[in-house]
């Protein structure tokens, strides 16, 4: 269990709200009594506008736990905030042919701002360099779940440098778009890959997708910063 939460939390940390949902998943349905699964679930769920679920699982951790009232109150007012931003417009009504003088406008009132959006990681910038540790999510039909399975550890080096599975090979890094571009070795054997880097605060993040017969496959890989 904490390893599943250790990564969560990682992944949260680094605004990768889809595979730390994933984490959060298998913690509520392994271990449905840890008040803080459900309470991280449902932070991702706000973040990914799944508007029903998140309430379910922050109405669960809290039941679980009620020192969470207060965090998860701040989670359900930013998800009605952005529901109510998100709400199409009422229709402006028709004007009356004979309309009633018009009454004395009322005290402007400031209105309280929307709390902002969620936007979506940063990427780009100097690359971290040194060991990443990747896995690969996909959804276990047997047990109705998504699973993660370790991939091993990439190396980024100094100078395009990069070693996996044994392999030395060189890369490109693009520190605008945060695109890394893999020239040689393993990563160039196989099917079509793209690559993007994400500093985060404390977990740095390479997501690597392969472009295969059967869809797109996506590795996740992370390092500390020091």
């Amino acid at each position: 269990m904490e390893s599943e939460l250790r990564y969560g939390n990682e992944y949260l940390a680094n605004k990768n709200y889809t595979y730390a949902s994933w984490r959060y998943e298998t913690v509520v349905l392994q271990w449905p009594a840890v008040a803080e699964g459900h309470l991280r679930l449902g932070q991702c769920y706000v973040q990914l506008g799944k508007a029903e679920k998140a309430r379910t699982e922050l109405a669960k951790a809290v039941e679980l736990n009620p020192a969470y009232r207060d965090e998860a109150n701040g989670y359900l007012a930013q998800l009605d905030a952005a529901v109510a931003a998100s709400a199409p417009a009422a229709p402006a009504s028709p004007v009356a042919v004979n309309p009633a003088p018009p009454a004395a406008p009322a005290p402007a009132v400031r209105p309280t701002p929307a709390a902002p959006a969620p936007t979506g990681r940063a990427v780009g910038g100097p690359l971290l360099l040194g060991v990443y540790a990747c896995d690969a999510g996909h959804w276990d039909v047997s047990e109705r779940r998504m699973k993660s399975d370790p991939k091993g550890a990439l190396t980024l080096g100094a100078n395009g440098q990069y070693q996996y599975m044994g392999q030395a090979g060189k890369y490109s890094y693009n520190a605008a778009t945060g695109g890394l571009t893999f020239l040689s070795g393993y990563f160039t054997k196989g099917s079509p890959t793209t690559a993007k880097f994400s500093p985060g605060e404390r977990v740095a993040q390479v997501d690597i997708t392969f472009q295969t017969s059967n869809g797109k496959l996506e590795w996740s890989c992370g390092c500390n910063h020091k």
